[in-house]
């Protein structure tokens, strides 16, 4: 099953680090990707972003040229997950969220599936 996590960035990017590192670095689950949507962030968030993680093949950086709302920014995030990866499921996190649990994704097929 190939899973995603959707995560809407605005601004704060120590918490948008803090997240997508917990996942990077206590998932165990191999077929999982990372999408942030920088919802747009008038800061230069956005381009270290894309400096700290461009290079990592699981991680997908979105630019949105305005701030399209949290709605409307997850919205952006989920339809890559679902029509570019072609994930079977799509985990929308906040950016101020951290995964401890390296077994979070299977403990989440378990419930859902």
């Amino acid at each position: 099953m190939k899973v995603a996590f959707v995560i809407l960035h605005y601004l704060t990017i120590e918490d948008t680090r803090e997240c997508i590192n917990s996942i990077l670095e206590n998932i165990s689950y191999r077929d999982y990707e990372i999408i942030i949507v920088d919802n747009g962030s008038t800061n230069d968030s956005g381009r270290i972003l894309h400096e700290e993680y461009d290079f990592k093949l699981n991680v997908h950086i979105l630019d949105s040229i305005e701030n399209l709302g949290f709605a409307k920014g997850n919205n952006l995030g989920y339809a890559y997950a679902k029509k570019v990866l072609n994930s079977d499921l799509i985990i929308m996190i906040n950016n101020d969220t951290i995964i401890n649990h390296n077994n979070f994704i299977e403990e989440v097929i378990k419930i859902y599936y």
